[in-house]
């Protein structure tokens, strides 16, 4: 028998997956500090963030975690995948 019923969004973003973000350019990262709010700095969630930068055409690559942890939700993960520059998300 059903126990209670939940939006899904409110389970997704409960849901504990960490994020890795993929740009090959500086200019997605300014913008994703909108998305994720002020700093970058996480905002109690418990997802972490790290961003793969793609460096000489993809001939380097360099992984940076962001301090702190955030919550994805699934309206969240969207805005990032659709950042302008944002070449990957994937859960890790």
């Amino acid at each position: 028998t059903v126990q209670s019923i939940q939006p899904l969004e409110d389970v997704a973003s409960r849901t504990v997956a960490d994020v890795q973000i993929a740009v090959d350019q500086e200019e997605p990262i300014s913008r994703l500090g909108d998305v994720l709010g002020p700093g970058m700095n996480g905002n109690g969630g418990k997802s972490r963030i790290s961003l793969l930068l793609r460096l000489d055409g993809g001939l380097t690559e360099v992984e940076v975690e962001l301090p702190g942890t955030f919550t994805i939700s699934p309206e969240v993960r969207g805005n990032i995948a659709h950042t302008p520059g944002v070449l990957a998300v994937q859960e890790v």
